[in-house]
């Protein structure tokens, strides 16, 4: 039998050497030198051995999977982000790419935006959300917008087959588990608690003026931005018709770093429509005009005027003014109403914590139990989805049949 003249290459340590491994004593390490699945020469650095050989397996397992680890190793997140937010600019309306690009410029690119994808884990993701709630003492629900940007951008670098895993998964379950806080549940009023908020701002002096704003929003569904846009010109008082044209826009001017109104198209194409008006609305739109008599109606935005919510500074209100307002009427309406239950001895009736969107969610939720036509239902709240409305139906209904066995339980004995 004829002998091999191949001889085994061995470390320091006689141990036999794997192809591409080698030992350098001169730096005290080993290296592993390979080619990727691009055809490019890569090296891999370990102190001892058994490291080298753990990494080089994680390597082969990459490249037998399409998986470019390498490429992403020296790459910023700021990077990944910019290509994946101009991908999505096509298909975002202008205001939310300006959303989005103003939230990552002010909460992630100059520090969590600046780290190499490679280096970045799970633990470092949520090291990140901590440091914006008790360092910066951002509240959960903002860092969860803040998580809509980096989720997503990992996302996609997994399906480019770029990176492994996503490092963000389940990070905002940990953070909401440890702030003791659960994801945001839209809150719609039931009947009598709608009644009640009504007849509470009507008669208290410090929110009386917001009646007919709230109401249009009830009685209405329109988005927030929506109702701020609607001038005189929209509404046909006439045929009892309010058309949805336009919305407003808060958002920062880039060159002189102020905020600014700007009246833009609505969220959606479906959100231009026209709104058949109620006998509710229609008086709190007589009742808004006899409020701005008192007062000369001079905003011009954009070159529009003729704005009907307008306030004695001459000024349309905010979209954040109108939701600190209907917060505060709330808050306020339950202190009320706690220490009144507490004198009568009984349970006290709460308001759930209420915003702009509770109006329009409350709107769809008396909408819905009224009329059973989806598509009638998406076309009034100008969803782009029918999905959302059948949503929001079906919550409704599962009410209705809860409500239904209760009553039908007090009539059935079955024992």
């Amino acid at each position: 039998m004829a002998k091999s003249n191949s001889k085994s290459r061995k470390d320091s340590k006689g141990r036999v050497l794997h192809k591409g491994e080698c030992e350098r004593k001169k730096y005290n390490d080993y290296v592993y030198q390979y080619y990727d699945m691009n055809h490019q020469r890569r090296s891999l650095y370990a102190s001892d051995l058994i490291q080298l050989r753990k990494k080089e397996a994680l390597v082969q397992v990459d490249i037998f999977d399409g998986v470019d680890t390498f490429s992403v190793k020296s790459m910023e997140f700021n990077d990944a982000f910019d290509r994946y937010i101009e991908l999505q600019k096509p298909y975002l309306n202008i205001d939310t790419y300006n959303t989005y690009c103003v939230r990552y410029d002010l909460y992630v690119r100059n520090g969590f935006g600046t780290r190499k994808i490679g280096s970045i884990k799970n633990s470092d993701v949520k090291s990140f959300y901590n440091s914006l709630i008790t360092g910066k003492g951002l509240k959960v629900s903002t860092v969860n917008n803040v998580n809509t940007l980096i989720h997503p951008v990992f996302a996609m670098l997994v399906q480019d087959q770029l990176i492994r895993t996503n490092p963000s998964d389940g990070v905002m379950k940990k953070i909401r588990t440890a702030f003791n806080e659960s994801p945001v549940r839209k809150c719609a009023l039931g009947l009598e608690q709608q009644r009640d908020f009504i007849r509470y701002v009507e008669m208290n002096p410090r929110w009386k003026e917001w009646i007919p704003l709230i109401i249009v929003l009830l009685g209405t569904g329109c988005r927030i931005g929506e109702a701020l846009a609607l001038r005189w010109v929209d509404i046909d008082m006439q045929n009892h018709h309010v058309h949805i044209r336009h919305a407003v826009k808060y958002r920062k001017n880039p060159k002189t770093g102020h905020c600014e109104m700007h009246i833009s198209e609505p969220k959606t194409e479906n959100g231009v429509r026209n709104i058949p008006m109620i006998e509710d609305v229609y008086k709190a739109f007589e009742l808004q005009k006899q409020y701005q008599k008192r007062y000369e109606n001079v905003v011009e935005i954009d070159g529009y005027t003729g704005f009907i919510f307008t306030n004695k500074g001459k000024r349309i209100y905010l979209p954040t003014s109108v939701y600190r307002t209907i917060n505060d009427i709330s808050k306020e309406y339950n202190q009320q109403e706690e220490r009144e239950a507490l004198q009568e001895g009984r349970t006290p009736n709460l308001l759930p914590n209420l915003g702009c969107h509770s109006m329009r969610h409350t709107f769809c939720t008396r909408f819905c139990e009224n009329e059973s036509n989806l598509k009638v239902v998406q076309e009034i709240m100008g969803h782009s989805n029918i999905a959302t409305t059948m949503n929001i139906y079906a919550e409704v209904m599962e009410e209705k049949k809860r409500e239904a066995m209760d009553n039908f339980e007090k009539s059935m004995k079955i024992m």
